[in-house]
C-alpha cells in the first residue's frame, strides 16, 4: 500500500520513500521516525494530531523515549523532502503548543494482482483511522476508486504497473523521432550546401623566380602547363638567374593541345623598387 498526496507526491511506508508520481525513478529516502509520523498523520488528514498523541503512537509505542523535539525535528525532516521535490512545505502545518495537521488530500493505492482483493475503505474517528475491509471483488487490472465520504480520503486499486509506466512516458516518443528526424535534415543540409576551398595558383621555384599558374582551377594538367611556362619564359629571355621575381603565367591551348596564347606577368620581389611588366601572346 501506498499514499498519493495532492495528487502528485508518492509516500511508500514499507520503504520510507518519498517521490513524484511521474517521475517515481528519484525518490527520498527518510527517516524511520520521519515515516511513522506522516503515516500517523495521513490517518487523521486535515485534523490537528496532538503532540501527547504523536508522541505515544510514533515514538513510545514503538519502545522508544521521546519528547517534543523528536516532533519538531520529524516534521523539519518532511518538509525538507516536500519542498526538495518541489512543493509547498505548507502542507504540514504546526498548531502552536498543541500539535500537527497534515493540509492535503490523499488517496490510498493497494496493487491487484490477479488475486480477489478486498477494497479497504477508511473511517476516521476522533484522532485514529482504521481500514475496514469490505465483501466485494475488485476485477483484475481495473482501477476503482471508492470514497466513503470522509474529505480528501479516497481508495484506489491500482492497474497493472507495467500499462502506468507506458502511459506516463509515451508522450516521449513523438518528440523523439522528430528530434531524430530534424538532426538528419540537419547533416544532409550541411553536407549538401558545404563549399570547398580551392586553391587559385599552383607555383613552384625556378631559379630566383616564384612561378604561378594561374588557370591551375580550370581543369589543365598541371605538369604540362608548368613546361609550358618554363618554355614561354625561355623563349621570352627572361633572367631568372639574377634578382627575385614573381612570375604569373595563364596558357590557352587549342583542340590540338598546342598552346595558343599566353599572359605573363612580371613583378620584381625588390624590397627598394617594385616593378611589374606584362607580356601577352594572341593566336594568329
Amino acid at each position: 500500500m501506498y499514499f498519493i498526496l495532492n495528487k502528485s507526491i508518492k509516500f511508500i511506508p514499507a520503504t520510507n520513500e518519498l517521490c513524484l508520481v511521474l517521475h517515481d525513478g528519484n525518490s527520498i529516502l527518510i527517516s524511520n521516525a520521519a515515516s511513522r509520523l506522516l503515516d500517523e498523520l495521513i490517518r487523521n488528514v486535515n485534523e490537528i494530531s496532538t503532540r501527547d498523541e504523536l508522541l505515544q503512537k510514533v515514538w513510545e509505542d514503538y519502545g522508544y523515549t521521546s519528547s517534543y523535539n523528536n516532533v519538531y525535528m520529524a516534521v523539519s525532516e518532511l518538509r525538507k523532502a516536500i519542498t526538495t521535490l518541489g512543493h509547498s512545505k505548507n502542507i504540514i502545518i504546526t498548531v502552536p503548543k498543541i500539535g500537527i495537521k497534515l493540509v492535503a488530500d490523499v488517496d490510498i493505492f493497494e496493487l491487484n494482482r490477479g488475486q480477489n482483493n478486498r477494497s479497504p475503505g477508511p473511517t476516521l474517528s476522533g484522532s485514529e483511522s482504521t481500514l475496514n475491509s469490505s465483501e466485494d471483488t475488485v476485477p483484475d487490472l481495473q482501477s476503482e476508486k471508492i470514497s466513503d465520504g470522509s474529505p480528501g480520503m479516497h481508495v484506489v486499486v491500482e492497474e497493472n504497473r507495467a500499462d502506468r509506466t507506458f502511459h506516463n512516458y509515451r508522450w516521449l516518443i513523438l518528440p523523439f523521432i522528430l528530434l531524430i528526424g530534424m538532426g538528419s535534415l540537419y547533416l544532409q543540409h550541411v553536407q549538401e550546401f558545404s563549399i570547398q576551398k580551392l586553391s587559385l595558383y599552383d607555383s613552384f621555384d625556378f631559379q630566383a623566380c616564384r612561378i604561378y599558374i594561374i588557370n591551375r582551377s580550370a581543369g589543365y594538367d598541371i605538369a604540362q602547363l608548368r613546361d609550358k611556362a618554363l618554355h614561354v619564359i625561355d623563349v621570352n629571355k627572361i633572367n631568372c638567374k639574377n634578382g627575385n621575381k614573381s612570375i604569373y603565367f595563364q596558357g590557352n591551348f587549342l583542340r590540338s593541345g598546342l598552346l595558343a596564347e599566353y599572359t605573363l606577368g612580371i613583378c620584381s620581389r625588390n624590397e627598394k623598387k617594385n616593378s611589374c611588366e606584362t607580356i601577352k601572346h594572341l593566336a594568329g
